[in-house]
């Protein structure tokens, strides 16, 4: 067995001073962002099709209807954020 110290980051949650404020962006800002979600659908569709016809052994976790959930979070990191991805 090998262990190993992990140290984590001090973090503080932001909150803004109203939480009804709106928010305003554009198109520009948005595509991208919907780009990500379609391609992260289209992907987990083919998956989900391979994996019926057998071409997939194992385990199949899917996130189809979650796509804004991941991509939301990401787009809201910082350059020295840490990301952890756990099932």
């Amino acid at each position: 067995m090998v262990t190993a110290p992990i140290s984590t980051p001090d973090s503080v949650r932001v909150e803004p001073d109203d939480p009804l404020e709106l928010v305003e962006t554009t198109v520009a800002e948005l595509a991208p962002l919907y780009r990500q979600m379609l391609a992260i659908r289209r992907m987990e569709e083919a998956s989900a099709k391979a994996y019926s016809q057998g071409k997939i052994g194992g385990f199949l976790h899917l996130i189809i209807g979650q796509e804004a959930v991941c991509v939301g979070a990401t787009a809201a990191t910082q350059a020295d954020d840490y990301i952890v991805a756990t099932y």
